[in-house]
């Protein structure tokens, strides 16, 4: 009976666990809307808002609004309109975000949605992706995590740690700068080309200590019973 108890504890540590972690998600396909006159459009969840979209040249900013309750992640879905092609596109990320729940950090990845085509020749990816690091409009403000990794290379998963935010808390970044290139964009010759695009948007929360340590314990729990009941049965 209080193997059964424990086991009943884990999983349940393991549930709240993964539940805060927002790994537990499905987000249903809404209606695109245009981004600005971008020549782009975006499908965002409704407990997000996109505002202040302006486009110069191939660069399209934004700010992104959200009140969290607990560590739910949610996508933004960007993609070309219809057949509008282009080779590359820039985006200039800000965020106003309130903490529903205590942070030690951020998450943000892109997921792209369109397999790229990788050429010799050219090093730049050609896959959705963050340049963490930049100098464009002075660059990013991500204050006061630090970017992990910290380069100016072009990457899909950005890790903002190093800092804890309590409940009520707004962090409002800036200049997160976002790129993505056509998976036409250079051919043999590298010459240069246009095409569709298409990616996805990850942000999630970073839990503070307290519900990570009830994650691991759930699953060194489960871990735990699994191998009591085998030496039991041996």
């Amino acid at each position: 009976m209080a193997a059964r108890n424990w086991l009943r504890l884990s999983l349940f540590a393991i549930s709240v666990g993964v539940a805060s972690l927002g790994l537990v998600s499905h987000q249903a396909e809404g209606a695109f809307i245009d981004l600005g006159t971008s020549g782009w459009e975006y499908d965002a969840p409704p407990d997000i808002t996109l505002s202040g979209i302006t486009t110069s040249g191939a660069t399209t900013s934004f700010l992104v609004t959200k009140t969290y309750v607990e560590y739910e992640s949610r996508e933004i879905r960007f993609r070309t309109k219809g057949d509008f092609v282009e080779r590359q596109r820039f985006f200039m990320m800000g965020m106003e975000l309130t903490v529903g729940a205590p942070w030690q950090g951020y998450y943000i990845q892109t997921i792209d949605n369109i397999d790229p085509v990788i050429l010799r020749g050219e090093d730049h990816p050609i896959w959705a992706h963050i340049h963490p690091s930049h100098t464009v409009n002075g660059g990013p403000l991500y204050s006061p995590f630090f970017p992990d990794p910290n380069v100016t290379e072009g990457v899909d998963k950005l890790f903002l740690t190093g800092a804890f935010l309590g409940t009520g808390s707004i962090w409002d970044p800036e200049n997160i700068r976002l790129h993505d290139m056509s998976s036409t964009a250079y051919d043999s010759d590298l010459t240069k080309r246009a095409g569709r695009m298409d990616f996805r948007l990850v942000l999630v929360p970073i839990p503070g200590p307290s519900t990570l340590l009830l994650l691991i314990c759930g699953l060194l729990g489960v871990v735990g019973f699994a191998r009591a009941r085998g030496a039991q049965k041996a």
